[in-house]
């Protein structure tokens, strides 16, 4: 941030107003060869034409014999008889002849009739790189549809056309060869010439600020080059396959296929995409098909892959991966891990993979950033698919990429696949706020992106959108419901209280029986919202306890999500008891959950209902056969949890809200508010990512959670609660230990931020988070900061700033210094 003159904080905070192009090129090499030839011919069949696939049609025309069309772009045939033969040509819209053979053409007559005339002799024996470059060039550079003859239309023009369509339209050596015997050729040394050839084909596709090429060389397709205003993001070599299929045979045996170890081409381009093929791969008789289309700044990706042997199926799918990666020592990963966390020095960590939805990975998409221009990968997906992202170290460890890891519909059971989504490879300028504008744009498409303004939001009460800050406690009794008050009153802006412990079971214990409840909670709960301070208990949404009543009687196994082995999954957390993530597609745990919820609104009267977990936990795979949907992963878990939350939804009372942990995104639609308290940097840099897609249309609130060791050294207290406070989140949720004694500046900041938010809500829960401020000068903090037996000490600038728009346009920015000094920057 620069301005012309100092700016004093003191210790606080405080606000002030302040078109696609696609280029497609091909390299045509080979080594030198010739080899003998027979000079026999035969008549072409046309049975054979109906048994071929190959894009081949056979005409008829006056003075013209062994007549093809062959694709899109040639025709092939024999020498023209006179001027009649001239005159077919001309009237099957062919402007451009070029004859192979040695005889000179008959320049003057097809000059007269509007036709270009080139006469380029091939070796009869073999055609050398020279005259196929030169073959390649005439084809290219024609304005229609060319015609190539020899003498016969047997042996030189069809091997010309064979040669043209392996370089332009990716022909296989074995379509060619094809195509050779349907024409008739019979010289050895030209098929040899045919059979031999590998050309290279570069596919150059180009955005508007940057451009991709894909290679073909040697029967194999790679992506060569990724490069934003000049800047290459991937390194030339071979290395990282474009996809992996792993293929799982009736005896379990799983087999890795990559498209590095497999014959592909380019096997057609056009304005704006090009397609790819891996025609035949083993096992299973694999066969895979990449399309690649620019729509303005994005490449869209999509892949298909089928297997022909019905004794193997689809396991699971990489695709794409990304890279090599240049630049390794200097790039940091963007990944929207909560509220979004950068990480540094990739080569010196584990890559790191995330399943969407999680709170771990909260937006489909991840990338990677110099500071200046970047690589984003993402879904384009308004079905809420589960998937994988990551990035770090490739496969072979000595690189680096990035990707996505899509979690199939039909693992085990699947012979055909197809990306039910587009994938988004966009090269971009700037750094995580571009790249969470990326998202913004591309999420408009689902129900969740497009949220409206909250503004505009009829469904979220206004008491919700009112409050500045949350309480965390108890509410049972009199003496907590007092302290619920007591705290709210002393910060003086629109409180809410999230409760916890408000049944009789121990937490994370003898989930779902959190009834009966506490016998005081219902009279706390009144007593606190008669005073003007909505409450919202916890529930679990997500786990189910085996060793309760409930689940017995209610026969809950048959809910349970599966593994792959047929087995419930198990998770243990703080109280050691083992519990199981149920399945959100059945019946049975949809219908619990709901009547939970309605229980609290009904018996208890509770403003909100808090669901844990929803928009936390990673979409589990689910290999159940009774729960309707397909085994494995697709998108069962957020169509699950949509249907559950719109039941709950159809039977809420006015007023009421539904919010849960965490910020993964296919529910924003649905629930009214996300608590975000588990972004962990673990060695990053925490940014706000999630505020730049979503902030004004989503409710936040929390930041992390505050430990012992943040009150006593104070400084990491006040950071969480200003990083809290810039990123646009309602504020707090924390209890009232910050009231206790020895804490007075503590609370006394936390009061000032409150005050100031609720001020300017306009912008920091209404407005548009702006790209980062950068702000010098300040001096700086230092704690000692604890992780179990280690120690390592923080430093931290003592000023933190953000920008923001309100609706109306107007702009402001937020400072916050946690020093006990005042600062001056700049």
């Amino acid at each position: 941030m620069k301005h012309s003159t100092p700016i004093s904080l003191r210790q606080a905070a405080f606000l002030f107003l302040l078109c696609p192009i696609l280029c497609l090129g091909w390299e045509s090499t080979r080594a030198e060869k010739e080899e003998a030839h027979s000079g026999t011919s035969r008549e072409a069949s046309p049975a054979k034409v109906a048994s071929t696939t190959l894009p081949v049609e056979i005409l008829e025309k006056e003075g013209l014999s062994n007549l093809f069309r062959v694709g899109k772009r040639v025709l092939s045939g024999s020498r023209p008889k006179g001027r009649d033969g001239l005159a077919s040509i001309r009237e099957l819209g062919v402007h451009r002849v070029v004859s192979v053979e040695d005889a000179t053409p008959d320049f003057e007559v097809a000059r007269e009739l509007g036709l270009e005339y080139i006469h380029l002799p091939l070796g009869k024996e073999g055609v050398p790189p020279d005259q196929i470059e030169s073959v390649l060039n005439l084809v290219r550079s024609s304005s229609g549809p060319i015609y190539i003859h020899c003498t016969s239309g047997r042996n030189r023009g069809p091997v010309a056309t064979a040669l043209a369509e392996m370089a332009l339209e990716g022909w296989s050596p074995e379509e060619s060869l094809a195509w050779l015997d349907l024409a008739g050729t019979t010289s050895e040394g030209l098929k040899a010439t045919v059979r031999d050839y590998h050309p290279t084909r570069v596919a150059r596709l180009m955005t508007r600020v940057g451009s991709a090429e894909f290679h073909e060389a040697d029967g194999r397709v790679r992506l060569t080059s990724l490069e934003v205003r000049g800047n290459a993001w991937i390194h030339p070599q071979a290395g990282v396959p474009l996809w992996t299929l792993t293929v799982v045979g009736r005896d379990g045996e799983k087999h890795k296929v990559r498209s590095n170890d497999t014959q592909g081409a380019i096997r057609e381009a056009q304005v704006g995409q090009a397609r790819f093929v891996w025609p035949k791969a083993e096992p299973g008789g694999l066969s895979v098909e990449m399309t690649v289309e620019v729509r303005g700044e994005d490449l869209l990706l999509s892949l298909t892959a089928a297997l022909s042997d019905p004794a193997y199926s689809l396991w699971e799918v990489t695709f794409p991966e990304i890279g090599p990666l240049t630049q390794a020592d200097l790039i940091h990963s963007i990944f929207p891990y909560g509220w979004g966390v950068l990480h540094s020095n990739l080569t010196a960590r584990a890559a790191i993979e995330r399943v969407y939805p999680s709170a771990a990975c909260a937006m489909p998409f991840v990338g990677v950033s110099d500071g200046k221009t970047g690589v984003y990968v993402g879904l384009e997906d308004s079905a809420g698919h589960a998937a994988r992202f990551f990035v770090g170290k490739s496969g072979d460890g000595n690189s680096l990429s990035l990707g996505i890891r899509p979690e199939i519909a039909g693992m085990g059971k699947l012979q055909r696949f197809e990306t039910p989504y587009r994938i988004v490879l966009t090269p971009f300028e700037g750094d995580w706020h571009e790249a969470g504008q990326i998202y913004k744009r591309i999420a408009t498409t689902t129900p969740w992106g497009s949220v409206p303004p909250l503004a505009e939001r009829k469904d979220i009460p206004e008491w919700l959108l009112s409050t500045d800050l949350w309480y965390l406690g108890g509410c049972h009794d009199e003496q907590s419901a007092s302290e619920v008050l007591r705290f709210a009153e002393y910060f003086g802006v629109p409180t809410a209280a999230h409760i916890y412990n408000w049944h009789e079971i121990p937490f994370d214990d003898h989930y779902p029986e959190y009834f009966p409840a506490k016998p005081g909670f219902k009279a706390a709960v009144a007593k606190v919202q008669r005073a003007g301070v909505p409450v919202m208990p916890y529930i679990n949404g997500r786990l189910w306890d085996p060793a309760t009543e409930s689940w017995k009687a209610k026969s809950a196994e048959s809910a349970c999500a599966l593994n792959e082995q047929g087995k419930r999954y198990e998770e243990v957390y703080g109280s050691g008891v083992p519990l199981s993530p149920m399945c959100p597609s059945t019946e049975l745990w949809k219908t619990t959950v709901k009547d939970l919820v309605d229980r609290l609104m009904g018996e208890v009267g509770v403003q909100a209902v808090y669901i844990d977990q929803i928009s936390a936990a990673e979409a589990k795979r689910c290999f159940s056969e009774g729960h309707g949907h397909l085994p494995g992963g697709g998108n069962f878990w957020v169509q699950g949890y949509r249907d559950m939350l719109e039941r709950i939804r159809k039977d809420l009372p006015e007023g009421r809200a539904l919010t849960t942990e965490e910020n993964a995104d296919p529910w924003n639609d649905l629930l009214y508010a996300f608590l975000l308290v588990n972004t962990r940097a673990d060695g990053g840099e925490i940014v706000p990512v999630y505020p730049s897609v979503y902030a004004g249309r989503v409710i936040s609130f929390g930041f992390q959670y505050f430990t012992g060791t943040d009150f006593e050294e104070r400084f990491p207290l006040r950071l969480k609660l200003a990083q809290e406070f810039l990123f646009g989140a309602q504020l707090g949720w924390i209890g009232s230990n910050l009231l206790a004694e020895g804490y007075e500046q503590e609370a006394e900041f936390l009061k000032t931020l409150c005050t100031l938010r609720h001020a300017h809500r306009d912008a920091l829960q209404f407005g548009e988070l702006l790209p980062p401020l950068s702000i010098e000068g300040a001096a700086g903090v230092t704690w000692t900061e604890e992780n179990g037996p280690e120690k390592r000490d923080v430093r931290q600038s003592s000023v933190l700033a953000a920008a923001w728009r309100t609706p109306e346009g107007k702009n402001k920015i937020a400072a916050v210094n946690i020093s006990n000094d005042p600062q001056k920057v700049i």
